[in-house]
């Protein structure tokens, strides 16, 4: 069985594509030989054609196809005369900066109140098509054909406009994950204090505890060098007593 040639796949691109041929190239033993032909440094044309595959592909340059569609590098959004329809609003003003050499002509995106105005005057113009497609359909549904196609226009030129709110729309997304994420790091370190600060309740109510059976900052010794608890003996009632208060303690902490 021939391996298939390197190179890009002649298959015909789909919404839902199958999975690439070469997928079963990528066993093992090859990844084994392609990391051994790499330490080697043999040039990736020089290597079997079963293993060109597992050899990652240079990054598109100009253009690359997703689930069917091609878009370009970096991503511009054509414009509607670029797509063949009919632009029903007006363009940005453009600007030209003169020089002392050179004319520079900029344009200026438009405020955000621009588009809005736009889309309100597409919107109040989409229910007055809607209105007269009902009434043709009524009077002479054979002429209704024109109507459909000012919707659909219509509906277009409103889609392209809200499309332009799509790099605004990811930075705002960007920035409020963003600040969600600083929120939660806040909260979480707002925790450990806490939780520090009933620790350290907790070791003081056990210092305090253990300073009853104990002695505080040491046994208490007598004259003749004999300590109170060796005198009053470990397992006595009152190592007892001081475990059941050391447990009330860890009790009343939760």
């Amino acid at each position: 069985m021939s391996a298939e040639p390197p190179g890009p796949s002649s298959l015909v691109s789909s919404a839902f594509p199958a999975p690439p041929p070469f997928f079963k190239h990528f066993t093992p033993e090859n990844l084994s030989a392609v990391k051994h032909h790499k330490k080697l440094g043999t040039p990736t044309d020089e290597l079997p054609p079963e293993l060109q595959y597992l050899i990652p592909p240079p990054p598109p340059e100009n253009s690359y196809r997703c689930f069917g569609d091609s878009w370009t590098i970096p991503d511009v959004l054509p414009t509607l005369p670029e797509l063949g329809i009919t632009q029903l609003y007006s363009d940005p003003p453009t600007i030209t900066t003169a020089t002392a050499t050179t004319a520079t002509a900029t344009t200026t995106p438009p405020p955000s109140n621009t588009r809005a105005l736009s889309l309100l005057r597409l919107s109040k113009s989409l229910l007055l098509s809607y209105l007269e497609l009902i009434s043709t359909l009524s009077l002479n549904p054979t002429m209704s054909a024109e109507k459909l196609t000012d919707l659909r226009t219509i509906m277009i030129n409103m889609h392209h406009l809200i499309n332009e709110y799509r790099p605004h729309q990811a930075r705002e997304t960007l920035i409020l994950m963003m600040e969600e994420q600083v929120e939660r790091c806040r909260r979480e370190r707002d925790e450990n204090l806490k939780a520090k600060e009933v620790v350290k309740e907790l070791l003081g109510a056990l210092e305090g505890v253990l300073g009853v059976g104990l002695g505080a900052g040491g046994e208490e010794r007598t004259e003749d060098g004999e300590g109170a608890g060796e005198r009053r003996g470990v397992n006595g009632e009152e190592a007892r007593e001081r475990d059941w208060e050391m447990w009330r303690v860890l009790e009343g902490m939760r």
